[in-house]
């Protein structure tokens, strides 16, 4: 899946390093997402967010560090005292964990994974055609029929590298 990703991204025109991304733990980096949402709402939240994923996935930073946190998440508005605050407590670690059990009802096993209009997700790299698909139907709650089983896989609500999945509990 990681080939599938990065040859993606190039032929878009995007890096991506995923091969040389450190494999650590990102709950500390997904609590500052939650501080960003808490203190500066949405548009914050996704400037911290992006800066997150480009030291990941871009320079391959070890966004475990919390040196590397600070730095990460400050260069992209967080205020430092709130960010060693967080770091140095629990806060908002139960946001996170609510994050993944969502995310684990909907079938995520990793990332990428797209939610769409809270009822279809979307595994893996896929064609902007599988999203076209999705986005079509989202806004009028129809889920993929199974006659689209040929086109989809077993055309049950979530297409993952290349099948959907009943997204519900």
């Amino acid at each position: 899946m990681i080939d599938r990703v990065e040859a993606v991204a190039a032929e878009e025109g995007m890096l991506w390093r995923h091969h040389e991304s450190k494999r650590v733990g990102t709950m500390d980096a997904h609590r500052l997402m939650h501080l960003a949402l808490h203190d500066g709402g949405p548009e914050l939240q996704g400037r911290v967010k992006e800066a997150l994923l480009s030291a990941y996935f871009i320079d391959a930073r070890n966004v475990a560090d919390h040196a590397e946190l600070k730095d990460i998440v400050t260069g992209a508005g967080l205020d430092p005292a709130a960010v060693d605050r967080v770091l140095g407590s629990t806060q908002h670690a139960d946001e996170v964990w609510a994050d993944i059990e969502k995310a684990q009802a909907f079938g995520a096993t990793g990332v990428p994974f797209f939610v769409v209009d809270n009822k279809f997700g979307i595994s893996g790299a896929q064609p902007v055609e599988a999203f076209a698909q999705v986005l079509e139907r989202a806004p009028v709650g129809v889920a993929p029929r199974r006659g689209d089983a040929r086109r989809w896989g077993s055309g049950r609500g979530c297409l993952r590298t290349g099948r959907l999945r009943d997204l519900t509990h």
